[in-house]
């Protein structure tokens, strides 16, 4: 009964997505600018080329951070994963994220360290998230007086703002010695059987207080990998939304690249088209679903990579991640 129910909730899923992604491209009407943009073989090749530079960065951050939990992770088997996880979130339908993915193949080769390995997987995608919110802050001085002029963007802003603290505070939490001191969380530990797992990934969390250094240069990383995007979405919208200001098209892009994180569809398909059509129409501009829709083209050619690696399986791959000597 459980497995019909997640069936259904997955076919749901995709139902969604599709009917959202069908209902923008038809109120889409003028599409001569994404027939412009495939004239320009440069432009073509940059939005091809991106998302292999961010599984380069990606598989860099996770490098880093494996390495200062006492873990190795070659960057060629960190590319393996994290284009294989790629494909999961974006060509395979259901509920198996990419994350989930990553998981499944780090940890297979570390066996009895499980816990740690899926705490290490999240600080990545804090890591990540604290950087793009970063940059969304950025941004959003860069364009004051545009963000003050749209009221629904300010709101957007001040959850961005919200969740950057509210990140700061969990780092904040997670480094404090007294936590793991204090009754209540010891009671939590000892008396409920899920306790020892709890134990085990705050202490993941708390190994990273020494490293501070390390989660900087994962944001830096982070950073870049988002300049990148940016770069992307800026030189796209010069075509595809020529009268709209480059800082805010960015802008806008970023927020409704949020929006596509959110686990409502596989991929955020149709969500992500919806949002960047909304946030682009409150500035009387529309063509914002040309950006994410040339955004998951550029995707595909990693998709296929992460479909052959899959495919090849682990033989000849060696160790993913070990112990470090």
């Amino acid at each position: 009964m459980a497995g019909f129910r997640k069936t259904l909730f997955n076919v749901v899923r995709m139902v969604i997505g599709v009917a959202m992604l069908w209902y923008v491209i038809s109120i889409t009407d003028d599409w001569s600018g994404s027939r412009e943009v495939m004239d320009r073989p440069l432009l073509v090749l940059g939005f091809l080329l991106l998302p292999f530079i961010g599984a380069a960065i990606e598989s860099l951050r996770m490098g880093l951070l494996f390495h200062a939990y006492g873990l190795h992770l070659s960057f060629l088997n960190g590319y393996r994963v994290v284009a294989i996880g790629t494909l999961f979130s974006f060509v395979i339908p259901g509920g198996t994220g990419g994350d989930v993915t990553k998981l499944y193949y780090l940890a297979s080769e570390n066996r009895g360290h499980t816990m740690e390995i899926a705490t290490i997987l999240v600080i990545d995608r804090l890591v990540a998230l604290f950087s793009l919110l970063t940059l969304i802050m950025l941004l959003a001085l860069i364009d004051l007086p545009v963000v003050l002029e749209v009221k629904p963007v300010q709101a957007l802003i001040a959850l961005a703002l919200l969740a950057m603290f509210a990140l700061l505070l969990f780092m904040a939490v997670s480094f404090s010695p007294a936590l793991r001191a204090w009754s209540l969380y010891r009671g939590l530990v000892e008396r409920f059987r899920w306790g020892h797992y709890l134990d085990r990934v705050f202490l993941a969390l708390y190994s990273f207080r020494d490293h501070k250094q390390t989660l900087l240069y994962a944001a830096l990383l982070s950073m870049v990998g988002h300049a990148a995007l940016v770069g992307m979405f800026a030189a796209l919208s010069i075509v595809l939304i020529p009268g709209m200001a480059v800082v805010s098209t960015v802008l806008f892009s970023l927020l409704g690249m949020l929006a596509n994180a959110l686990p409502v569809t596989p991929g955020g398909i149709g969500v992500g088209e919806a949002a960047f059509e909304w946030l682009f129409g409150l500035l009387g501009h529309s063509g914002g679903a040309q950006l994410i829709l040339a955004w998951r083209i550029g995707i595909l050619p990693l998709c296929v990579l992460g479909g052959m690696l899959y495919m090849i399986g682990r033989r000849d791959a060696g160790t993913i991640a070990s112990r470090a000597p």
